[in-house]
């Protein structure tokens, strides 16, 4: 298998798309694995780049593929492993709604392009009732972030959106030798299993904006991080049963929810 490899460390990358293309068949081979596909799955590959992934996902019983790709260079790599079962859309996948491609149930495989992975990252959560799953290579550093718990550094808006959304699960540790070119920080794959709602009852626009006030400014106490979202910090906090000095890192998914709820309220008022 690692000859059907070879010839992508020919490949001239570009930077300027994040592209690092995976060449490690064992990795391959747990991404697809996670997946779980049947004859009935369709998958949603975003930037296949010259085809590694995909070339194992065309192993699979898939029922198709369809594989976005903004870069046009990479067309004639990706013809050569065409099959009936592929689709090739060159566009861009932030443009797109690439969660309505191709019929349920939907399997979105991807080794994602690092500088635009944490923005598609969002997007997939958003719409995440609509695969039903996500096997995903980021950074190492945000996977730890998207799987980090409650009173931790790692612990963030990315661990509330995607822990509230979906079941996160550790796949593997992918070394930077894994790829071509070789980057230079570590990587990880990511099982996500979406729920068909919120894990706790709430407004996942507000909630976002909640988020963003709060872990802005982590290291201040909630009654102050607030002030940029409600008039009142402290009336909500004390509606949602919080200590007004603890900081968002040491909130749980619940507790977030609880307050995201009470301010939107008294936001609606003010």
């Amino acid at each position: 298998m690692m000859d059907e490899l070879s010839h992508i460390k020919k490949i001239a990358a570009k930077k300027k798309w994040g592209q690092n293309f995976l060449i490690r068949p064992d990795i391959l081979d747990k991404i697809v694995k996670a997946a779980s596909i049947n004859q009935e799955t369709c998958i949603i590959e975003i930037g296949p780049g010259p085809g590694s992934l995909t070339s194992w996902l065309l192993q699979t019983p898939a029922k198709a593929i369809y594989a976005i790709e903004k870069d046009f260079s990479m067309e004639p790599y990706l013809e050569k492993i065409a099959s009936p079962k592929l689709h090739l859309l060159f566009s861009d996948a932030l443009k797109i709604k690439f969660w309505e491609i191709g019929g349920s149930p939907r399997s979105l495989i991807s080794n994602l392009p690092y500088n635009i992975a944490t923005p598609l990252l969002l997007s997939m959560l958003l719409n995440a009732s609509c695969f039903n799953n996500m096997v995903l290579m980021f950074q190492k550093e945000v996977a730890l972030r998207i799987s980090a718990k409650p009173n931790t550094k790692s612990y963030g808006r990315l661990s509330v959106l995607s822990q509230l959304l979906s079941k996160v699960s550790y796949v593997t540790d992918v070394p930077p030798s894994a790829f071509h070119p070789q980057p230079k920080v570590d990587s990880a794959v990511l099982k996500f299993s979406p729920y068909q709602k919120p894990l706790y009852s709430v407004n996942i626009s507000f909630l976002q904006k909640l988020l963003h006030h709060v872990f802005h400014q982590r290291r201040k106490m909630l009654r102050s991080s607030l002030k940029g979202l409600v008039k009142n910090p402290v009336k909500v906090l004390d509606l949602s049963n919080i200590d007004e000095k603890r900081r968002p890192e040491s909130l749980s998914l619940k507790e977030f929810c609880i307050l995201s709820n009470n301010a939107e309220k008294i936001f609606s008022f003010e």
